[in-house]
């Protein structure tokens, strides 16, 4: 595991993500929190164009992200742990290209989980949707295994994608 506080431009400390070798796309995204004050959950949303031929290429960069940063200390010297899971299918996209989970603990024995992040990278058409979901964990998913809320936000945008992009 990588304890060095990582330098811009990286995913985790010591590797540039892959996805950032890949074309440049024109992107818009925006960041919700639900609710006020610290320690509320922050959704993050981004769409973009994909072409035809890139999607094995981003489903790639993705896995090799995720074992490139599997563990990891950040910055603010919390214990990243990332992991390839999440639904392989999502009511409104053709395809799903990325799915993967982080869990940010406070110590290295990884028993006191500080918050989690799911994210999720869809495709429909040539419109790509990325989701990230940070949140606290409840009793009722005390090991944020649970992907109902990432999946059920996802709906919510690719809905409103099919509105605009029809």
């Amino acid at each position: 595991m990588s304890t060095a506080g990582g330098k811009k431009g990286e995913l985790c400390p010591g590797h540039v993500s892959a996805t950032r070798k890949l074309p440049a796309r024109p992107a818009v995204s925006a960041n919700l929190t639900e609710g006020k004050g610290d320690g509320k959950n922050i959704a993050s949303f981004e769409l973009s164009t994909l072409s035809g031929t890139e999607g094995a290429a981003l489903r790639a960069a993705y896995a090799k992200d995720t074992t490139a940063c599997a563990t990891y200390r950040d910055a603010s010297k919390l214990y990243v742990v990332r992991s390839a899971e999440g639904p392989t299918e999502v009511a409104g996209a053709d395809e799903v290209l990325g799915r993967w989970a982080e869990r940010i603990y406070y110590e290295k024995a990884h028993k006191k989980l500080a918050y989690a992040r799911h994210y999720l990278v869809l495709r429909t058409g040539h419109v790509l949707t990325y989701v990230s979901y940070a949140f606290l964990t409840v009793d009722a998913d005390p090991k944020a295994e649970d992907f109902s809320r990432t999946t059920e936000l996802a709906s919510v945008q690719l809905r409103k994608n099919a509105t605009v992009f029809g």
